[in-house]
């Protein structure tokens, strides 16, 4: 039986996408950090916003089942907590090694976030 495919997370079920955006606020608050979850993103107030798409996949493709899916949560939140609270990246590199490391991502539907920039 093929399972209804969430829209963001195609490789997901609706199911497995209401999973994930469950264990994600649980685990953000265990971290004392309060995060709103809609359209693939997780928010934190208006300065942060993550996307979850990698996180969909970790989970999607780990072989374990569903039920490891929180602690893979776990692990991910916790990765970002100490990113946030570790060296920002971007402020402490020249800008020729930043331009160096990024590489362009095209949002499919999104279409203004393409416009080209000088």
């Amino acid at each position: 039986m093929d399972l209804p495919r969430h829209g963001e997370f195609g490789f997901l079920s609706e199911a497995e996408a209401a999973r994930l955006r469950t264990f994600v606020p649980e685990a953000s608050a265990e971290r004392g950090i309060e995060v709103t979850v809609e359209r693939g993103r997780a928010t934190s107030g208006a300065s942060r916003s993550l996307g979850l798409a990698h996180l969909a996949a970790v989970c999607h493709n780990d072989s374990r089942s569903t039920r490891s899916w929180r602690s893979l949560v776990d692990e991910h939140v916790d990765r970002v907590v100490r990113s946030m609270d570790g060296p920002q990246t971007l402020r402490t590199l020249p800008p020729d090694r930043v331009a160096a490391q990024l590489h362009p991502r095209f949002i499919p539907g999104e279409p203004k976030l393409l416009k080209a920039s000088r």
